[in-house]
C-alpha cells in the first residue's frame, strides 16, 4: 500500500448501483470504516469519493489514499475455438474466470454456415476477441491446424483491423497460419488453455484478459468485479477448508463462485445477456417465481415482479413487494447455479472407461460431469446489494436453501461489508495474497456473519409425507439434541450465534444426506439467528408436490416453520384466499 498503508478505497461500479467503501487493514484483513451507495450511472467515481468522505468525516480526494476500482458492468467478449466442447469451451471458462461476459461462442462444429458465422461476429457485442484451437504438440500431424487458419481467415474478414484487441490463445503450431491469415491485426498472445486433451491451464488466459480489460479503462487500477470476487472467495476457502459457493445478488443479476477441491471458478447470469452456448433467452418465466409466493398469485404479483424488472435498484415498498422479490431471487439463483455447474466441469473430449452405475449416479452436463456438487459444500456464502434490503436472516436462509438446495451439512454465511471482494482486490493489487485467511485464523473474517446452518436430505425415498427419513443429534450449550427429519417438512432449531455444535445426519436406510443411500454425515455447524434448519423435503425441492390448489399454502407452511413469514402476512393471504374462493 502507498502513503499510511493501512487503508485502502473501494469503489464498486455495479449493475444497479454503485458503492464506495472505506476499509481499515486490520492484520491484513479488510474491514469496513464507511460505505455509501447511489444508483449506477456511467463514472460515478468522483462523487461516490465525495460522499465516502463525508460518510468517513475526511476528504478521501486529496489523493492519500489508493483508490481501486471494480466493475460487474459487462464487458463482452467474443469467444471462437476448434471444437465447441473443448477448447472453445475452455475458453469460454476463461472468460467467465476472468470477470467478462461471453457474448458469443464460434466454432468449426457449431453447425452454422460460413455466412451465419459472419453475421454472427458483427452482429455480437464485443471489446475484444479469443482465437484458440488445438493442442500445442501434434496438431499438423492430424492436419488440423489448417481449421484454426480457417477461423482466423473468418474474423479478419469479419473485423475491421485495430478496433479491437485480438488475443491468441491457441496452438503454437498454428500460430503462424493464424498470424498470416490476421496481417494487419496485432495479436496479443496467452497461454493455451488446452496445451494436452487430459489438462486445462486457464489462469494464463484469464490474467491477459484482465490485463487487456484494465487497458480499456478509464483509470488502470480497475478489475472485473468477478475476478475479485473469485480470488476472494479463494482466501476464505484457504481458511475455512472443504469445499466453497458464494452467490452474490445485485437486483437482476446473479454471481456464482466456488472452490472446489482447491480449483477456483465463476460464472455470471443477467436476464439482460443471452446464455450464449445455446443463444437461448434467460428471462425468468413468472410461472415458476409464483411457486414460491405464500400466497394464492395475481396479476397485481406479476406486476410487482416486472417493476422491479425495469428498476431493480429501488426498495421493497411493503411486505408483499418483498416477498415477490425473495420468490423471484429463488429462481435467479437455482438458474445461475445451473449454469455454473455446467461450466465447472470435468473435461470432454477424454476417453473414460464408465459403468451403468456412473451414468445414473452422475449429473451430466454439457462440459462433462458437474464438479459442483451441493451435497460436497461445505459453506455458501451470499454477498450483494440484494441481501440488505431482506429483513429476517431467517428469509436470506430461506431462499439461499430453497434457491440453491444444498443437501448435507451446510453453514449459511452473510458477507455484509463485501469483505470477499476487498480481500480478492487486495490480492490483485499486491496487498497481502493471504489477508483474509491470517484474520480469520482465530475466528471468521470481519464483515462475514454467521446465518446459521442447514441439514438436509438430498433424494427423496418415496415415503409419504410426514413420514420420518432419519434423524439429526447435535449438542448444543451442554444439552444433547436429537429430532426427526420428516418428510416434506422443514424446521429451525435454536443454535445461537457464536455457538458451534458437532452435527450428525442419520439418514434412514434408502435416503441420501450427501454421503450416499442410508450413509451418515457428521460436521461443524455455525450458529446465527436463522438457527439449526432440518430439511426433509428431499432434492430437488417441488413447491407444486401438493394438491392442485395448495401449492401456496405449502409454501406458506415452509416459511413459517422457520420463522422467514410474518404472521400478518400469512393471515393476509388466507384472507385473499377466502375472498376468491382459492382453498
Amino acid at each position: 500500500m502507498t502513503a499510511t498503508g493501512s487503508e485502502i478505497v473501494i469503489i464498486d461500479l455495479g449493475t444497479t448501483a454503485a458503492r464506495a467503501s472505506l476499509y481499515r487493514l486490520d492484520a491484513g484483513a479488510p474491514v469496513a470504516v464507511a460505505r455509501v451507495e447511489a444508483a449506477a450511472s456511467g463514472d460515478d467515481r468522483e462523487a461516490l469519493l465525495e460522499a465516502l468522505g463525508r460518510a468517513a468525516g475526511r476528504d478521501l480526494k486529496a489523493g492519500i489514499l489508493p483508490v481501486v476500482t471494480v466493475s460487474s458492468r459487462p464487458w463482452p467478449v467474443l469467444v471462437a475455438g476448434m471444437a465447441r466442447g473443448i477448447t472453445a469451451e475452455s475458453i469460454y471458462k476463461a472468460v467467465q474466470d476472468a470477470g467478462l461476459v461471453a457474448s458469443d461462442i464460434l466454432s468449426v462444429d457449431d453447425r452454422r454456415m460460413e455466412h451465419e458465422r459472419v453475421a454472427a461476429i458483427r452482429r455480437a457485442p464485443k471489446n475484444a476477441v479469443v482465437l484458440g484451437g488445438g493442442v500445442d504438440e501434434g496438431l499438423l500431424e492430424y492436419g488440423q491446424g489448417q481449421q484454426v487458419a480457417d477461423m482466423a481467415a473468418l474474423l479478419a474478414r469479419s473485423i475491421e483491423p485495430g478496433r479491437l484487441p485480438l488475443i491468441y490463445a491457441g496452438s503454437r503450431e498454428a500460430l503462424p497460419g493464424a498470424e498470416q491469415a490476421l496481417a494487419g491485426h496485432v495479436l496479443t498472445l496467452a497461454d493455451n488453455p488446452r496445451p494436452v486433451l487430459e489438462e486445462e491451464h486457464l489462469e494464463g488466459l484469464v490474467n491477459v484478459l484482465a490485463d487487456v480489460y484494465r487497458r480499456s479503462q478509464a483509470t488502470p487500477a480497475t478489475w472485473p468485479w468477478g475476478l475479485a470476487y473469485r480470488r476472494g472467495l479463494a482466501l476464505l476457502q484457504a481458511e475455512l477448508g472443504g469445499n466453497v459457493l458464494g452467490v452474490d445478488l445485485d437486483g437482476t443479476s446473479a454471481e456464482v463462485a466456488s472452490v472446489i477441491n482447491g480449483q477456483a471458478h465463476r460464472t455470471g447470469y443477467s436476464e439482460s445477456w443471452p446464455e450464449p452456448r445455446r443463444l437461448a433467452s434467460r428471462t425468468l418465466v413468472w410461472e415458476q417465481v409464483a411457486e414460491w409466493l405464500p400466497w394464492a398469485p395475481s396479476d397485481n404479483d406479476e406486476n410487482i415482479m416486472e417493476n422491479f424488472r425495469l428498476r431493480p435498484a429501488t426498495v421493497a415498498v411493503d411486505w408483499r413487494d418483498a416477498l415477490v422479490r425473495q420468490a423471484y431471487h429463488r429462481v435467479l439463483l437455482s438458474r445461475a447455479l445451473a449454469e455454473h455447474q455446467e461450466t465447472v466441469a470435468t473435461l470432454r473430449g477424454l476417453k473414460k472407461q464408465r459403468t451403468i452405475g456412473d451414468v445414473f449416479a452422475d449429473r451430466q452436463t454439457l462440459g462433462g460431469i458437474t464438479l459442483v456438487d451441493m451435497g460436497k459444500i461445505g459453506f455458501i456464502v451470499a454477498s450483494g446489494g440484494a441481501w440488505l434490503d431482506y429483513a429476517w436472516p431467517a428469509q436470506a436462509a430461506a431462499v439461499l436453501i430453497d434457491g440453491l438446495q444444498p443437501a448435507g451439512l451446510t453453514n449459511l454465511l452473510w458477507d455484509k461489508d463485501g469483505t470477499i471482494v476487498a480481500a480478492g482486490v487486495l490480492d490483485l493489487w499486491g496487498g497481502t495474497a493471504r489477508s483474509l485467511a491470517s484474520r480469520a485464523a482465530g475466528g471468521l473474517a470481519p464483515g462475514l456473519v454467521p446465518l446459521g446452518a442447514v441439514a438436509a436430505v438430498a433424494s427423496r425415498s418415496g415415503l409419504g409425507l410426514g413420514s420420518v427419513l432419519g434423524r439429526v443429534r447435535w449438542e448444543s450449550g451442554g444439552r444433547q439434541f436429537e429430532e426427526p427429519i420428516q418428510a416434506g417438512a422443514v424446521r429451525a432449531y435454536s443454535l445461537p450465534p457464536g455457538e458451534r455444535a458437532e452435527v450428525t445426519i442419520l439418514p434412514s436406510r434408502g435416503v441420501d444426506a450427501g454421503a450416499g443411500p442410508g450413509q451418515p454425515v457428521t460436521g461443524t455447524a455455525t450458529g446465527g439467528p436463522a438457527g439449526l434448519i432440518v430439511d426433509g423435503r428431499g432434492r430437488p425441492v417441488r413447491p407444486r408436490s401438493g394438491r392442485d390448489g395448495d401449492t401456496w399454502r405449502q409454501v406458506a407452511r415452509w416459511l413459517e416453520a422457520i420463522d422467514a413469514l410474518p404472521e400478518s402476512v400469512a393471515a393476509w393471504g388466507r384472507q385473499q384466499a377466502g375472498k376468491a374462493g382459492v382453498r
